[in-house]
Formats: structure tokens, sequence, C-alpha cells
């Protein structure tokens, strides 16, 4: 009788017992949860007033940069310090500061010393903060939202024995400087990319501080300026969609990432890089660029406009279909009252100032 009280305690016991070794050996992630919760509940709130655009992104971007703070001090903790100084940048939309609340992870590594034993780290690294994101419980078939994103566009990490990311996104501030703003490396056009190698490239033209060394982000936009190429601008603003808004009522939708968010930001934050002008909101881009007399005031004001309409559209579509969107069917955002006629129309009109943009761009 005795054995069996001391077997049958013992199974009780004994998930008891895991949980508190676990517990003090892992660190949990409600914090992470809470966070993103609450960030989206403001944007949910304030998309439904005449919120500020631009303060609505500095918001969410202050939120990323807590949360990838805490990811890297977590990992790091897990896999040891860093053998050599570091940046943790942003790409894509994060790098532009204009991140929606189910935006997914693009960045880089900066590292002051390029070795394989360094890349190594970086990958274990990179793989511990996987296991994180994961805990979010939105990446993955059937889910949404906070993941990383598997199209190549992040520093290479293992998951379930598959390789993810490109060793290219893990670089010293030179060489990162070299690709992002006049060619793609060899290497990169390599299957161990799973994205496309421009798309990347575009991705990287503008980056933002996450967390670590800002001396390394200085240095890589100090030797980005000095590689820039307006083919860059050129080959990215000829791949956008740019419809007519004839073209648009007969099709039923818009594109508001190729047609009207992207050129805008790609346009005015490449003309802020080509005249020197350090700024890389895409907003404060385009007030920057009226001032120093590069656009028309008018111009300046319209793209203003339709930036702000279609982050908006953009970000309400988000909370509507619980994922990052790029298309907006007309029919479906009036009924589910993402957009209304007049935006409709105003979107139309900001089209003109897009292609006005272009113009700019080209003549470079």
């Amino acid at each position: 009788m005795l054995a069996k009280t001391r077997i049958k305690f013992f199974i009780i016991a004994l998930p008891l017992i895991l949980g508190l070794y676990f517990i003090g050996r892992e660190p949990q992630t409600p914090s992470y949860i809470q966070l993103v919760t609450q960030m989206r509940a403001d944007v949910d709130e304030a998309l439904g007033s005449h919120c500020d655009i631009l303060e609505l992104q500095q918001g969410i971007r202050k939120t990323y940069q807590d949360l990838i703070a805490d990811l890297v001090a977590r990992a790091e903790k897990k896999v040891g310090p860093s053998p050599t100084p570091y940046a943790l940048v942003g790409l894509g939309s994060l790098g532009r500061c204009e991140a929606s609340p189910y935006s997914d992870f693009d960045f880089a590594f900066l590292i002051k010393e390029d070795t394989p034993e360094n890349r190594a780290y970086f990958e274990r690294l990179n793989t511990a903060i996987h296991h994180y994101v994961l805990k979010f419980n939105e990446t993955g078939k059937g889910r949404w939202g906070i993941a990383f994103c598997k199209g190549g566009i992040i520093p290479p990490f293992l998951y379930k024995g598959e390789r993810y990311g490109s060793s290219a996104l893990v670089a010293t501030p030179v060489h990162f400087a070299e690709w992002s703003s006049s060619g793609i490396p060899q290497h990169f056009k390599t299957d161990e990319n799973r994205g496309k190698p421009f798309d990347i490239k575009s991705a990287a033209l503008h980056v933002d501080l996450l967390y670590g060394d800002a001396v390394l982000l200085e240095e890589f936009q100090h030797r980005q300026r000095q590689n820039l190429n307006p083919s860059v601008a050129f080959e990215y603003l000829k791949k956008m969609g740019g419809m007519k808004p004839l073209e648009i009522v007969q099709q039923g939708f818009f594109n508001l990432k190729k047609e009207v968010i992207r050129p805008i930001q790609v346009g005015v934050l490449f003309l802020c890089l080509y005249y020197g002008i350090e700024e890389k909101q895409p907003l404060r881009a385009i007030d920057c660029l009226v001032e120093r007399g590069i656009l028309p005031e008018d111009l300046g004001h319209s793209l203003k406009e339709t930036y702000m309409l279609g982050y908006k559209v953009r970000t309400k579509g988000n909370f509507v279909y619980k994922t990052e969107i790029d298309e907006i069917f007309i029919e479906a955002a009036l009924r589910e009252k993402i957009l209304d006629e007049n935006e409709i129309e105003q979107l139309f009109r900001g089209l003109e100032a897009v292609a006005s943009l272009r113009e700019v761009v080209m003549r470079l």
C-alpha cells in the first residue's frame, strides 16, 4: 500500500514539479500578447476618429521597438552575448516607420566583424528569437498577425530542421549598403533566398534601428548615400501597378500597396536620400522636400492626403480581415465600411499626384 501511495503521489505531483522547473528556466511571454493587444485596441479606436496618422505610426513603431528589444534580450540570455557589436534594423514597413498592427517582422543584422563564427552566432540568436515569436500563436497555417516573413526578408534561422531567411541579411554596414543601394550580390540570387531578390533589395533601401548599436546604422546610411544610384528608384517605380481610375472601376479593386502607399513612400524617401535629407518617415519627408523646393507645395499636400488615406484604409482593412492586406475590393470595402464613396474619389484623384511624383523622380 505504501508503494502504491508513493506512485500515486508522484503521478499527481509530477506535472506540478515539471511546471515549476520550466517556469524557472523558460521566460514566459504573456506581456508580449498584452503589449500587442493593447496597441491594436488603441489603433482601432483611433481609426474611428479623425486620427493623426503620423502620431499613429509613431505609436506602432514604439511598440515594435519595445517588443523586439525584449525578444532580443531573452534570446541573448539563452544563446549568450554577441561576439561582435551589432544593430538589428527593421526592413520593409518596419524600416519605413509605417508598419501596421498586423505587420510581420522584416529585419537584418548589421555586424561590425563578419566571420563564419559570427554568422553562426546570429543564426542561433535568430532561431531563439523565432522560438519566442511562435508563442504569439499568430504564425503558421490558419493563424494571423505577428509572424516572421518567410519570403526571405529576414536573417537565417532554423525551424523544424528547415532553414529560412538569407545570410545576405547578416552583413557589415559597408557590404549591406553596397547591395541595398546599387546591386544584388551574386550569392543572393540562389535558392537560399525564398523571396524575389529585387523585392528584398527594395525592402532594405530604408531601415530603422530597432535594437543595438546606432553607430553601425549611421555607418550604413553614410555608405548608402555614397553608393546611391537613381536606377534603384527607377526600377522599383516601373514595377508599380499604376492603373488608371477607369481600369480600377472596371476591375473593382485598389492595390493600396502598389498603386498608392509604396510609390509615394519609394519616391519621397528616395528623393531624401538623393538630396542628402536625413528623414525616413514618409509624411515628414514630404514636408522636407516641399521646404527645400524639390516638390511643389500643392503636390506635397496632395501626396500627404493620399498617403494618409491609403494607410488608414489599409489599416482599417487589417482589422476587418485580421491580416495585413494589399488589395481593397471596392464593393467589399463599401459593405464593410472600410471606406466610403468620397474616399474612393479622393484615392482616384491621388493617383494623379502619384504619377506626378514618378515624373519628378524620373527626371533625376
